[in-house]
């Protein structure tokens, strides 16, 4: 999820996991074809109880992976 207004020193981007919300935390993510691995600090897979590595499995025909790359790239540039 985005931040569209960080403080200093905040990313620009948020995780949420069920109702757990947390700021940065993202080390690591690769675009596939029909997945998308994000790799989070242990910090934020601590506290958002979730798995430091999660596969977001994605439509091959309804996802064009050069755009969501492109997106995901935009919003991590701030971070």
């Amino acid at each position: 999820m985005r931040n569209d207004y960080p403080s200093p020193g905040e990313a620009p981007y948020c995780v949420v996991w069920g109702a757990a919300t947390f700021y940065g935390g993202v080390t690591d993510i690769q675009v596939g074809r029909d997945c998308t691995i994000v790799q989070l600090t242990d910090q934020c897979a601590r506290t958002l109880g979730a798995p430091r590595r999660i596969c977001i499995e994605h439509d091959v025909e309804a996802v064009d992976p050069d755009t969501l790359r492109s997106a995901v790239e935009r919003v991590m540039a701030g971070a």
